[in-house]
């Protein structure tokens, strides 16, 4: 089928962006299942899941998301808030179009979120939700 996000906008679904996890999709329990839904794994990868199992999800597709990120201590160097080095070249999670960019009127633009676009850098007084790991 083709998948959508919520706002309408096609998912893409190729290995430029967020690719399939291995053996996905597969609309388990094959050949008549119901997995209808959409669920970026842990490793980055795209899941297709039942849509009437409860997750916890994001359903605003038009918001950016601080996810922890930031190169404040050097720029361009992105760490996470625990001081793990962030691997922003992966195809997993690659940068929004245009993605880097220091936005002009925003200042220095230090935080890390993401968006269904990708990464994005952003000014670190600007408010955003987040998203925290569960531990």
């Amino acid at each position: 089928g083709t998948w959508k996000w919520v706002d309408g906008q096609p998912i893409s679904t190729d290995s430029s962006h967020f690719p399939w996890a291995s053996g996905e999709p597969n609309n388990w329990p094959e050949p008549n299942g119901n997995e209808d839904c959409l669920l970026v794994n842990f490793a980055g990868g795209y899941n297709d899941v039942d849509c009437l199992v409860k997750r916890r999800y994001i359903c605003e597709g038009k918001r950016s998301y601080f996810v922890g990120g930031s190169d404040a201590a050097k720029e361009g160097t992105w760490k996470w808030l625990n001081g793990e080095q962030i691997s922003t070249e992966s195809r997993r999670f690659p940068w929004a179009k245009g993605e880097p960019n220091n936005w002009p009127g925003h200042g220095d633009e230090d935080c890390l979120t993401i968006t269904h676009g990708g990464f994005n850098d952003e000014a670190c007084w600007i408010e955003h939700p987040f998203i925290c790991e569960v531990v």
